[in-house]
């Protein structure tokens, strides 16, 4: 059966296709659950669990021949990658609809929008490991894909009309560059965290949390169903006294007596030992800052805030005004003006490269001088 839809779709120049996986909420991991792939009102389901060979699958989504069509694909693309599969000649459906200032871009609000078509979402959540899949979860698979080749035709159409197809045709060519990794994870830290907690502080957290994800691996359950992140915050913080675990709410039941039990508190017990070994700071910030280093961290924040109310601020502003909030949000954000600034990223990484021909189209037209930006950038970023 398989290879007979293969070889169906080998023939097409266009399909849908859509996944459903687990990312750590009933299992551990990222897994797998469900291939859809649609066209001509049809949708053929491929269950992965069934399949000892996804190869010919990948085949398809790796032909450039092929135009697949997405909707918000950055999830299933970083699992595709991690499976060795890097899909071509993508059409993304959520893009097209942000950069034609759609303030709404969600698949199930573009549908109900466009063709009054009203999906019903309660199963996004679903348990997909589980066999056999009810009909009601099918169904809701096969409409994710179903309904994206009329979509696709209609915002396609309106971007047209605007001008629009050479930017989203970069767009879809970024889909083919970029690669995404799953890398064993380290660092469990929220940057509030590195803000807010002292060295020593920041050691024991981040080492229990390391511990909680060890075990929910060996159980194959996600971290929070093993302790709750509050849980792992309180014990580092000694909210909690760790000696005292078994009685908290929410731990696995698996980790409340006998051996395990045991050695969950030994564990712990451990790292907040080898945290006195280390030496740790116990201050806020690790360290105290000279009036000169006080005074450079001054200028930066100075500097930081000039730039942006110089260049960032009114480039946003006009891009807004000649094509809408919601565009300009998509083009030039808040949240990559912010890591540009605290040099987590460099001017030549804002991609596609038309973003940045029409900053600089409207720093040409508004008198803005971009020097600043190369100054900033040979000086805080490394």
């Amino acid at each position: 059966m398989l290879a007979e839809a293969i070889e169906e779709i080998r023939g097409l120049n266009q399909f849908a296709f859509d996944l459903e996986f687990d990312r750590d909420r009933h299992t551990y991991g990222f897994d797998l659950c469900l291939m859809q792939i649609g066209f001509k009102e049809k949708c053929y389901i491929i269950d992965p669990f069934s399949v000892t060979d996804l190869n010919p699958v990948f085949e398809i989504f790796e032909d450039p021949s092929i135009q697949k069509l997405v909707h918000c694909p950055g999830e299933d693309l970083r699992l595709l990658h991690s499976l060795g599969c890097h899909p071509r000649n993508i059409a993304d459906t959520e893009v097209i609809a942000k950069l034609l200032n759609y303030e709404h871009t969600s698949l199930a609000r573009l549908l109900e929008n466009k063709f009054n078509i009203i999906l019903d979402k309660k199963h996004q959540q679903s348990n997909w490991h589980i066999r056999p899949l009810r009909d009601d979860q099918l169904k809701y698979a096969t409409d994710d894909v179903l309904y994206l080749s009329q979509l696709y035709a209609v915002l396609r159409d309106e971007a047209h009309q605007k001008g629009l197809t050479e930017w989203i045709g970069e767009e879809f060519n970024s889909l083919e560059t970029v690669r995404y990794t799953l890398e064993v994870k380290t660092n469990f830290l929220k940057p509030g965290d590195q803000k807010n907690l002292s060295p020593w502080q920041q050691y024991i957290l981040n080492e229990i949390f390391k511990l909680r994800d060890i075990v929910a691996r060996k159980k194959n359950k996600p971290s929070y169903m093993i302790m709750p992140e509050q849980t792992v915050r309180d014990i580092a913080m000694g909210y909690i006294p760790y000696q005292d675990i078994q009685n908290v709410s929410g731990l696995h039941p698996s980790l409340k007596h006998g051996k395990t039990a045991k050695e969950l508190i030994e564990n712990i017990d451990a790292i907040f030992k080898e945290s006195e070994k280390q030496n740790l700071d116990k201050r806020l910030n690790g360290k105290s800052y000279s009036e000169k280093e006080r005074e450079e961290y001054r200028q930066k924040k100075d500097l930081q805030k000039q730039i942006k109310e110089s260049i960032w601020s009114p480039v946003q502003q006009k891009m807004a005004q000649e094509l809408g909030p919601f565009a300009a949000r998509h083009i030039l954000s808040n949240g990559w003006i912010s890591k540009w600034l605290n040099g987590e990223v460099r001017w030549n990484d804002l991609q596609p490269n038309y973003k940045q021909k029409l900053i600089l189209d409207i720093g040409k037209s508004e008198g803005i001088d971009f020097a600043s930006i190369t100054e900033y950038e040979k000086r805080y970023h490394h």
